[in-house]
Protein backbone atom coordinates (compact mmCIF):
# COMPACT_ATOMS: atom_id res chain seq x y z
CA UNK A 1 0.00 0.00 0.00
CA UNK A 2 2.80 2.37 0.92
CA UNK A 3 4.66 1.66 -2.35
CA UNK A 4 1.44 2.16 -4.35
CA UNK A 5 0.80 5.48 -2.62
CA UNK A 6 4.37 6.59 -3.26
CA UNK A 7 4.09 5.61 -6.95
CA UNK A 8 0.81 7.51 -7.28
CA UNK A 9 2.29 10.61 -5.66
CA UNK A 10 5.36 10.42 -7.90
CA UNK A 11 3.15 10.09 -10.99
CA UNK A 12 1.11 13.14 -9.97
CA UNK A 13 4.29 15.18 -9.45
CA UNK A 14 5.69 14.12 -12.83
CA UNK A 15 2.50 14.94 -14.70
CA UNK A 16 2.19 18.25 -12.87
CA UNK A 17 5.77 19.16 -13.81
CA UNK A 18 5.17 18.17 -17.43
CA UNK A 19 1.97 20.18 -17.65
CA UNK A 20 3.70 23.16 -16.10
CA UNK A 21 6.63 22.87 -18.53
CA UNK A 22 4.32 22.71 -21.54
CA UNK A 23 1.83 25.36 -20.43
CA UNK A 24 1.90 28.75 -22.20
CA UNK A 25 3.44 31.43 -20.00
CA UNK A 26 3.71 35.22 -20.16
CA UNK A 27 7.28 36.10 -21.05
CA UNK A 28 9.29 38.82 -22.76
CA UNK A 29 10.80 38.00 -26.16
CA UNK A 30 14.56 38.03 -26.49
CA UNK A 31 16.16 40.73 -28.66
CA UNK A 32 16.23 40.03 -32.37
CA UNK A 33 13.99 40.02 -35.43
CA UNK A 34 10.53 38.45 -35.42
CA UNK A 35 8.03 37.57 -38.10
CA UNK A 36 4.74 39.04 -36.96
CA UNK A 37 1.44 37.76 -38.35
CA UNK A 38 -1.57 39.86 -37.39
CA UNK A 39 -4.57 37.61 -36.78
CA UNK A 40 -6.91 40.50 -36.15
CA UNK A 41 -6.53 44.27 -36.03
CA UNK A 42 -9.41 46.38 -34.76
CA UNK A 43 -8.86 50.07 -35.49
CA UNK A 44 -11.69 52.64 -35.68
CA UNK A 45 -11.32 54.28 -39.06
CA UNK A 46 -12.61 57.58 -37.79
CA UNK A 47 -11.86 59.50 -34.60
CA UNK A 48 -15.02 61.13 -33.29
CA UNK A 49 -15.93 63.17 -30.22
CA UNK A 50 -17.66 61.43 -27.28
CA UNK A 51 -21.36 60.93 -27.91
CA UNK A 52 -20.96 60.47 -31.66
CA UNK A 53 -20.87 57.17 -33.57
CA UNK A 54 -17.84 56.11 -35.57
CA UNK A 55 -18.06 54.17 -38.79
CA UNK A 56 -17.43 50.41 -38.80
CA UNK A 57 -13.94 49.67 -37.41
CA UNK A 58 -11.42 48.26 -39.84
CA UNK A 59 -10.48 44.59 -39.48
CA UNK A 60 -7.17 43.66 -41.04
CA UNK A 61 -4.52 40.97 -41.05
CA UNK A 62 -1.13 40.41 -42.61
CA UNK A 63 2.51 39.68 -41.89
CA UNK A 64 5.47 41.93 -41.24
CA UNK A 65 8.83 41.93 -39.50
CA UNK A 66 9.46 43.64 -36.18
CA UNK A 67 12.65 44.21 -34.21
CA UNK A 68 13.02 43.65 -30.48
CA UNK A 69 15.83 45.66 -28.86
CA UNK A 70 17.12 46.25 -25.32
CA UNK A 71 14.91 48.83 -23.63
CA UNK A 72 15.62 51.83 -21.41
CA UNK A 73 15.68 49.65 -18.27
CA UNK A 74 16.82 46.16 -17.31
CA UNK A 75 13.19 45.01 -17.07
CA UNK A 76 12.22 46.05 -20.57
CA UNK A 77 12.76 45.05 -24.17
CA UNK A 78 11.56 47.59 -26.71
CA UNK A 79 9.33 46.62 -29.61
CA UNK A 80 9.92 48.81 -32.67
CA UNK A 81 11.09 51.51 -30.20
CA UNK A 82 7.48 52.27 -29.24
CA UNK A 83 6.59 50.11 -26.24
CA UNK A 84 8.17 47.92 -23.57
CA UNK A 85 7.65 44.28 -22.65
CA UNK A 86 8.71 43.38 -19.10
CA UNK A 87 10.26 40.06 -18.12
CA UNK A 88 6.77 38.96 -17.03
CA UNK A 89 5.47 39.59 -20.55
CA UNK A 90 3.41 42.68 -19.73
CA UNK A 91 3.22 45.45 -22.33
CA UNK A 92 3.52 49.10 -21.34
CA UNK A 93 3.60 52.12 -23.63
CA UNK A 94 6.59 54.40 -24.01
CA UNK A 95 5.53 58.06 -24.10
CA UNK A 96 3.71 59.40 -26.02
CA UNK A 97 2.30 56.03 -27.12
CA UNK A 98 -0.18 54.39 -24.75
CA UNK A 99 -0.31 50.60 -24.78
CA UNK A 100 -1.23 47.63 -22.57
CA UNK A 101 -1.26 43.91 -23.21
CA UNK A 102 0.81 40.77 -22.99
CA UNK A 103 3.26 38.49 -24.82
CA UNK A 104 2.64 34.79 -24.08
CA UNK A 105 5.18 32.10 -25.02
CA UNK A 106 3.79 28.75 -26.24
CA UNK A 107 5.61 25.38 -26.21
CA UNK A 108 6.29 25.56 -29.95
CA UNK A 109 8.35 28.72 -29.42
CA UNK A 110 5.80 31.14 -30.86
CA UNK A 111 4.41 34.14 -29.00
CA UNK A 112 0.76 35.16 -28.82
CA UNK A 113 0.60 38.96 -28.71
CA UNK A 114 -2.52 40.65 -27.34
CA UNK A 115 -2.43 44.41 -27.24
CA UNK A 116 -4.54 47.53 -26.88
CA UNK A 117 -3.03 50.85 -27.93
CA UNK A 118 -3.87 54.49 -28.47
CA UNK A 119 -3.26 56.94 -31.24
CA UNK A 120 -1.91 60.47 -31.49
CA UNK A 121 -5.15 61.74 -33.04
CA UNK A 122 -7.38 60.43 -30.26
CA UNK A 123 -9.40 63.19 -28.62
CA UNK A 124 -11.21 61.85 -25.57
CA UNK A 125 -13.26 58.70 -24.99
CA UNK A 126 -11.42 55.35 -24.95
CA UNK A 127 -7.69 56.11 -24.64
CA UNK A 128 -6.91 52.67 -26.10
CA UNK A 129 -9.28 52.32 -29.07
CA UNK A 130 -7.12 49.97 -31.12
CA UNK A 131 -6.99 46.23 -30.49
CA UNK A 132 -4.42 43.82 -31.90
CA UNK A 133 -3.96 40.04 -31.77
CA UNK A 134 -1.07 38.37 -33.53
CA UNK A 135 1.60 35.69 -33.51
CA UNK A 136 5.33 36.49 -33.35
CA UNK A 137 7.99 33.98 -34.39
CA UNK A 138 11.69 34.51 -33.71
CA UNK A 139 13.85 34.70 -36.85
CA UNK A 140 17.13 33.03 -35.98
CA UNK A 141 20.22 34.86 -37.24
CA UNK A 142 22.06 31.52 -37.49
CA UNK A 143 22.41 29.91 -40.91
CA UNK A 144 23.89 26.46 -41.57
CA UNK A 145 25.56 25.20 -44.75
CA UNK A 146 26.78 21.87 -46.11
CA UNK A 147 29.55 22.41 -48.67
CA UNK A 148 30.62 18.80 -49.09
CA UNK A 149 29.24 16.61 -50.63
CA UNK A 150 27.46 18.79 -53.15
CA UNK A 151 23.73 18.49 -53.68
CA UNK A 152 22.72 15.93 -56.29
CA UNK A 153 26.11 14.23 -56.47
CA UNK A 154 26.89 10.56 -55.82
CA UNK A 155 29.12 9.13 -53.11
CA UNK A 156 30.20 5.81 -51.64
CA UNK A 157 32.13 4.38 -48.70
CA UNK A 158 32.88 6.93 -45.99
CA UNK A 159 31.24 10.25 -46.79
CA UNK A 160 33.10 13.26 -45.35
CA UNK A 161 30.52 15.94 -44.63
CA UNK A 162 31.76 19.54 -44.31
CA UNK A 163 29.58 22.07 -42.47
CA UNK A 164 29.73 25.85 -41.91
CA UNK A 165 27.68 28.43 -40.03
CA UNK A 166 26.96 32.16 -40.18
CA UNK A 167 25.42 34.57 -37.68
CA UNK A 168 26.41 32.68 -34.52
CA UNK A 169 26.89 34.38 -31.14
CA UNK A 170 29.45 33.34 -28.53
CA UNK A 171 32.29 30.83 -28.72
CA UNK A 172 30.51 27.48 -28.36
CA UNK A 173 28.85 26.37 -31.57
CA UNK A 174 27.42 22.85 -31.66
CA UNK A 175 27.33 21.25 -35.12
CA UNK A 176 25.17 18.13 -35.48
CA UNK A 177 24.99 15.92 -38.56
CA UNK A 178 22.04 13.63 -39.32
CA UNK A 179 21.30 11.30 -42.22
CA UNK A 180 17.71 10.37 -43.02
CA UNK A 181 16.66 11.59 -39.57
CA UNK A 182 19.30 9.60 -37.64
CA UNK A 183 22.09 11.46 -35.85
CA UNK A 184 25.55 10.63 -37.19
CA UNK A 185 27.74 12.81 -35.02
CA UNK A 186 28.18 16.13 -33.22
CA UNK A 187 31.04 18.53 -32.61
CA UNK A 188 31.43 21.68 -30.50
CA UNK A 189 33.80 24.40 -31.65
CA UNK A 190 34.52 28.09 -31.13
CA UNK A 191 34.64 28.66 -34.89
CA UNK A 192 31.94 28.84 -37.56
CA UNK A 193 33.60 26.14 -39.61
CA UNK A 194 34.66 24.23 -41.42
CA UNK A 195 33.50 21.29 -39.29
CA UNK A 196 33.98 17.84 -40.83
CA UNK A 197 32.13 14.75 -39.63
CA UNK A 198 32.54 11.35 -41.36
CA UNK A 199 29.58 9.11 -42.19
CA UNK A 200 30.40 5.44 -42.59
CA UNK A 201 27.83 4.19 -45.09
CA UNK A 202 28.64 0.50 -44.70
CA UNK A 203 25.33 -1.33 -44.59
CA UNK A 204 23.38 1.73 -45.71
CA UNK A 205 21.03 1.14 -48.65
CA UNK A 206 22.08 2.55 -52.00
CA UNK A 207 19.97 5.29 -53.51
CA UNK A 208 18.79 8.75 -52.50
CA UNK A 209 19.55 10.03 -48.98
CA UNK A 210 19.12 13.30 -47.08
CA UNK A 211 21.80 14.90 -44.93
CA UNK A 212 20.89 17.55 -42.37
CA UNK A 213 23.20 19.98 -40.55
CA UNK A 214 22.01 21.65 -37.35
CA UNK A 215 23.89 24.46 -35.60
CA UNK A 216 23.25 25.69 -32.04
CA UNK A 217 25.13 28.74 -30.77
CA UNK A 218 25.88 29.89 -27.22
CA UNK A 219 22.84 32.19 -27.20
CA UNK A 220 20.47 29.32 -27.98
CA UNK A 221 19.91 30.36 -31.59
CA UNK A 222 19.62 27.56 -34.12
CA UNK A 223 20.00 27.09 -37.84
CA UNK A 224 19.69 24.09 -40.13
CA UNK A 225 19.96 23.01 -43.73
CA UNK A 226 19.39 19.82 -45.72
CA UNK A 227 21.06 18.32 -48.76
CA UNK A 228 20.02 15.43 -51.02
CA UNK A 229 22.57 13.14 -52.67
CA UNK A 230 22.83 9.60 -54.02
CA UNK A 231 24.74 6.74 -52.40
CA UNK A 232 26.13 4.21 -54.87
Amino acid sequence: MRNSLLLAMTTIVLFSSLASAQAPKPQAPKPGDYEFVAINVFEPDEIVPPGHVARTPSLAGGSSQIRVEPGPSTDCVAIALSYCVSTSGSISGMRPDLAIGQWTLFPDGKFLVEMEYGGAAWEGGDPLPNKLTGVATFISPVKAFITQPRAGTTASGTVWVVMWAEGTTGSANVFTLSADGKQIGSQTTSSRGPVTIPWNTTGVAKGAHTLKADVLDAAGNTGSTTLNFVLQ
